[in-house]
């Protein structure tokens, strides 16, 4: 329902692909003349006002994933291929740096305490603590724009960059020459250039791709006479890659190495 939460959230799932990038069609507020486009068969990600999502999923397709920024869900469409799983001590690692780092979020934004049970969308939840946390949820929505708060995206340090704010504690705005400059201590200075919780998610992301492309660089093609018939001049040993791993991960690397993302990565 809220269109900068649109564009924030689809901004920071592309931070979480880094160091690969989305390489399809990526419209974060997709306008309603152009909903007739997602039934085409293509990957794309794009975001749609909530108001439109009825007269949308007849133009979906079957392939199709929703996420339903309101209400925290996830649903697969019909004929969606399943995903190789990660293995569980990749994954429960990735799922605990997450969970350390942002899974305050949600409890914060509905004020529920960290031991209440938020799984599947809160069923488990005391119903009068469910009622609660639903309504404030809404009120939420209802009265701010941006509903997560999230003023430290990667985009928004970015901008504050770019505006002079640099993180230091020096104002340089403005140039009068009897302005008093305030300068922070040097714990202000440690607290304000410490790790944000956005940086920590992209981080833990970061560190999962690391562990399973670890040894990727052996199997780089690069330019030479010898190899240009066989590769066309540079390419990637992709099946002795994926022979060289554990056979644990090994479903998961093929879908991932036969990805647009990671060829424009090699």
């Amino acid at each position: 329902t809220q269109l900068s939460l649109l564009t924030t959230c689809c901004e920071i799932l592309l931070s979480l692909l880094f160091p690969m990038k989305w390489a399809h069609a990526y419209i974060p507020v997709l306008p309603h003349f152009l909903v007739p486009i997602l039934s085409a068969p293509m990957p794309f990600l794009c975001g749609i006002e909530k108001r439109y999502l009825s007269d949308t999923m007849a133009d979906l397709a079957d392939e199709c994933i929703v996420v339903d920024l309101d209400k925290n869900q996830v649903s697969l469409g019909v004929k969606t291929p399943p995903l190789p799983t990660l293995p569980k001590y990749v994954y429960n690692r990735l799922r605990s740096n997450v969970e350390t780092n942002a899974g305050h979020v949600y409890r914060e934004a509905r004020s529920l305490r960290k031991d209440d049970d938020t799984s599947e969308m809160g069923v488990h939840l005391p119903a009068e603590v469910k009622f609660i946390a639903d309504s404030m949820w809404e009120s939420r929505l209802s009265l701010f724009d941006e509903a997560f708060m999230l003023t430290f995206t990667p985009e928004e340090r970015r901008k504050n960059l770019l505006n002079g704010d640099d993180g230091s504690g020096v104002n340089t705005n403005g140039n009068d020459p009897n302005e008093v400059v305030r300068i922070m201590t040097l714990s202000e200075k440690q607290n304000l250039r410490s790790q944000s919780t956005w940086d920590a998610v992209q981080e833990a992301f970061l560190e999962t791709y690391c562990f399973l492309l670890q040894k990727y660089r052996k199997f780089l093609v690069f330019p030479s006479k010898a190899n240009e018939g066989s590769y066309g001049g540079a390419g990637f040993r992709s099946q002795e890659f994926l022979a060289s791993q554990r056979a644990d991960v090994r479903a998961f690397l093929e879908e991932m190495v036969g990805s647009q993302m990671f060829d424009d990565f090699v």
